[in-house]
């Protein structure tokens, strides 16, 4: 008696896997986009507090810049840059730590405070009012529904 799989098994094993595995791939993709976010999160959050030690440390306020918004929000074209100075222009500005958003292209980022910087205060370390959302999908894309 021979034992093992006839050709059409194998076929339709074959088969039933890749329906399965077609079945997992927007959970992939989601769960992707997922972590991305989470990475762009993280990434701002360390940029603000190693910014908020930085000023305090050095006794004088320091700004973050978001430069490329809105326009590079969702295609990664924008950067956050640390500077001792309010203007990025000024010649005495020395640019202190960049983030940039080319790692996290296809994710959207908004930020809603007054003027295009955020103070970091030198004594506190405190963080001027507003908000920074960052979105799994792209400005030109709908919202997912729920």
């Amino acid at each position: 008696m021979v034992r093992g799989f006839t050709f059409l098994e194998l076929i339709i094993t074959i088969v039933v896997s890749g329906i399965i595995l077609m079945a997992m791939v927007p959970a992939f993709t989601n769960t992707a986009k997922a972590n991305k976010v989470e990475r762009a999160v993280l990434e701002l959050y360390g940029i603000i507090v190693q910014t908020q030690a930085e000023s305090i440390l050095r006794n004088q306020p320091l700004w973050l810049h978001f430069e490329g918004l809105p326009e590079g929000a969702s295609n990664g074209d924008w950067s956050a840059v640390v500077a001792n100075s309010e203007s990025l222009n000024s010649a005495d500005t020395d640019r202190l730590f960049t983030l940039s958003g080319v790692p996290f292209d296809g994710i959207t980022l908004e930020v809603n405070f007054n003027g295009e910087q955020l103070k970091i205060d030198h004594i506190t370390g405190a963080v001027r009012a507003g908000n920074i959302t960052i979105k799994p999908y792209p400005q030109s894309e709908a919202s997912p529904k729920s």
